[in-house]
């Protein structure tokens, strides 16, 4: 009985390799697994992913890469065969990755099609958002004053009322300022 995974895979991927149904690889198949065939574009998809050095043996990162691609498909075939694939884990996870994936790729075809603007564009943007751009303020609060109220349960949050109202952040804006501006303490710094 072999006791070593390592050995055990070796042999297992030999026996599946010398299985392949008399099919040859021929024209764009670089391998055939089981009767199951490896093509180059997946061979050149893996690649893609693979971060290669300039200058490295393309040869040796195209068998390495195969390599992977039948290492994979047997242990893949493993796991089918004892039924992995049919479990509510692998369901669940084999769904995850693929909305993952289609999100990904929505995301990288999105973004193919956006263009760069131009100057032009870019200045109007600027100037149709002053409050981003030269009239941006920055405000540092030491602290917030205000009047206690006769009933300070108030301040106190009723159950299920965790909801924050947003304010407008010009109107914020002005009070601050017209605040700030009758403030006889002015900012220390200036």
């Amino acid at each position: 009985m072999i006791k070593s995974p390592s050995v055990l895979a070796a042999c297992t991927l030999l026996a599946m390799s010398l299985a392949s149904c008399g099919k040859e690889a021929t024209g764009q198949v670089a391998a055939v697994v089981n009767g199951d065939e490896v093509t180059l574009q997946e061979i050149n998809a893996e690649l893609a992913g693979a971060n290669i050095p300039e200058g490295a043996n393309k040869e040796a990162a195209q068998q390495a890469a195969l390599q992977r691609i039948i290492d994979r498909r047997v242990v893949a075939m493993a796991a089918r065969e004892e039924g992995l694939d049919e479990t509510p884990e692998f369901i669940l996870r084999k769904r995850a990755l693929e909305e993952t994936l289609l999100a990904q790729m929505l995301a990288q075809k999105v973004q193919q099609n956006l263009k760069v603007p131009d100057q032009a564009a870019i200045d109007k943007y600027v100037a149709a958002n002053p409050a981003m751009f030269a009239e941006r303020v920055i405000y540092t609060a030491d602290r917030i004053q205000f009047t206690t109220p006769s009933d300070p349960n108030k301040l106190r949050a009723s159950p299920g009322s965790g909801r924050c109202r947003r304010a407008n952040p010009s109107s914020w804006r002005n009070a601050v300022r017209s605040r700030w501006r009758s403030s006889p303490a002015r900012d220390p710094r200036r």
